[in-house]
């Protein structure tokens, strides 16, 4: 197996890794903090209107704000995780990552473009990497 090869399955495995497990607590969290928070407002509601009708709004709402949480959290855990697997990436292969290149790495909150760069960095020269980086 190349180095190339080996950094390749490298990346994917962190990203791989950090998309997993940041979706993972993210979505435990958010559905943790979304019930609690839903079960609360919805036996308040509950005991105004009838405890049927409180618990099945305040269980919807909580749920529903759990899971936005938890994708939310899962997503940015897992967008971390791939700037800081780029970076890494980057350093291996050229060295000291210039602060305007890394601000604009931990900028990037898409993550498909997150990872077309670290193909490149894994793949292109650093001429290339720096041009396509620099300009998005």
């Amino acid at each position: 197996m190349s180095t190339q090869d080996a950094l390749e399955m490298w990346e994917q495995q962190v990203l791989q890794r950090g998309l997993e497990q940041g979706m993972e607590r993210g979505l435990e969290r958010g559905l943790e903090q979304g019930m609690e928070r839903g079960l609360e407002r919805g036996l308040e509601r509950g005991l105004e209107r009838g405890l049927e009708r409180g618990l099945e709004r305040g269980l919807e709402q909580g749920l529903e704000r759990g899971l936005e949480q938890g994708l939310e959290r899962g997503l940015e855990q897992g967008l971390a995780a791939a700037r800081q697997a780029l970076l890494m990436l980057y350093e291996v292969r050229f060295g000291m990552v210039s602060p305007s290149l890394r601000a604009r790495v931990q900028g990037m909150k898409d993550p498909e473009v997150l990872i077309r760069w670290c193909e490149l960095v894994g793949r292109g020269a650093r001429e290339e990497v720096e041009q396509q980086l620099g300009s998005g």
